[in-house]
């Protein structure tokens, strides 16, 4: 009788699905002989069968048995063949349900094998290079891409002090010096926190520049505004000059204040300034041209309130005036007065009063800015003994030269701390 024939592959080692091909079998004569017993009539299958199942076989297989027949019945001869067909019906079932089961067999040969781990091997590399890829580009961002906090704090220092500088040049263009100023410090703050590096040198030596540039431009314009503020000034006042509310007093000291803007626009409190009145010759000149007006109606009124011989005071006293000797000018309005009883010397007094009282004011205002200069961080020795000399001198010239008890006494109490 012919075997069922059965081939086994391996992969890797173990064993794997079996396909039975086919199976064949034929009674031969000696084993149609009949039996000597019952149980040598049951058909041998093959050890090495196997059916695709993911188990070992047994090492026996039972023989099948058509149901619904009893052998018992039949002759010896008939019953083996019987059994010989239920052998072969069995293995054509198994071989059946072995090819038609849920799953199709799978049989992976060397060659299937060795692509499938070479896949495995290509895509653990490409994974590997993706990895290396990704350390690369991390490791390049954190060389050359990635900011330096020193310099980013800088360059962030550095935009800050460019808005402050921006908008003190905003202020400028609209004649605010004061803000400027403001923003101006407030720029130099911000740079003061620009570190020293390669990569900010030029920028940061820029800025510098332009932060020293544009200090001189607010001092000019600050020194602008402050003339066209006393020039807007003295012009309201000359606009009431012919004014019933306007006291002679007033008027006197209007001539007093024209006379000191004429010999310095930017700060007359100061005293005379030769170059600022050169800088501003034409506001000085609009000024200049109404002191006539002024000094016309100072006459006006003292024609109206005096005799000839208050006129004939006062015009000896303007010169006394103009050269700071007022002690000598109240003399010669007392003198006046006790001679001419009748005349009215009031509004000469009080013009002598008014100027001594504007010119000290001056003196005030000259010694503390020079007590400024000398005490600033940049005076030099030399400097300070200049600016001390100037005080002296001036106060000297109070003390010597105004007559008047009251402003000479405040001159000796100046002095001493000079």
């Amino acid at each position: 009788m012919a075997r069922p024939t059965n081939r086994t592959t391996r992969v890797q080692g173990k064993p794997t699905s079996t396909v039975v091909e086919s199976i064949s079998i034929e009674p031969t004569e000696q084993e149609a002989a009949p039996p000597a017993s019952r149980s040598s009539s049951r058909v041998p299958t093959s050890r090495s069968s196997r059916v695709r199942s993911g188990k070992a076989p047994s090492t026996a297989q039972a023989p099948a048995v058509v149901e619904g027949e009893d052998d018992g019945d039949l002759p010896v001869g008939s019953r083996t063949s019987a059994r010989l067909a239920t052998g072969r019906h069995s293995s054509r079932r198994l071989a059946t349900k072995s090819i038609t089961s849920g799953r199709s067999p799978v049989i992976e040969t060397a060659e299937k094998a060795a692509e499938r781990r070479g896949a495995v091997r290509s895509g653990l590399f490409i994974l590997a290079g993706f990895i290396g890829l990704a350390v690369i580009v991390g490791l390049l961002y954190t060389l050359f891409l990635k900011d330096d906090p020193v310099e980013s704090k800088g360059r962030s220092s550095l935009a800050e002090a460019e808005r402050s500088l921006k908008t003190a040049q905003t202020h400028l263009e609209n004649r605010q010096p004061d803000a400027a100023r403001r923003e101006v410090a407030a720029a130099k703050a911000a740079f003061s926190g620009v570190p020293v590096l390669t990569q900010l040198a030029q920028r940061r030596s820029e800025m510098k520049r332009e932060l020293e540039a544009i200090l001189p431009k607010i001092e000019q314009v600050s020194r602008d505004v402050q003339v066209d503020t006393n020039k807007r000034l003295l012009q309201a006042r000359l606009a009431k000059l012919g004014s019933s509310d306007v006291s002679d007093g007033e008027v006197a000291r209007l001539e007093a204040d024209c006379q000191a803007f004429i010999r310095n626009p930017v700060d007359p409190t100061t005293g005379p300034d030769a170059e600022s009145a050169k800088m501003y010759g034409s506001s000085v000149m609009e000024i200049q041209s109404r002191t006539g007006t002024v000094q016309a109606e100072l006459r006006r009124r003292l024609d109206q309130a005096t005799t000839g011989q208050v006129r004939k005071v006062q015009g000896e006293i303007e010169p006394l005036v103009k050269q700071e000797r007022f002690g000598a000018a109240v003399e010669r309005i007392n003198a006046a007065t006790k001679q001419f009883p009748g005349a009215k010397f009031k509004e000469t007094q009080t013009y002598v009063e008014n100027a001594a009282e504007s010119a000290w004011n001056s003196v005030n205002s000259f010694v503390e800015l020079k007590t400024k200069d000398a005490r600033a961080p940049e005076a030099t020795p030399q400097g300070k003994e200049a600016n001390y000399q100037a005080i002296r001198e001036r106060l000297d010239t109070v003390i010597n030269t105004w007559g008047l008890e009251l402003y000479v006494n405040k001159a000796k109490e100046l002095r001493k701390e000079y």
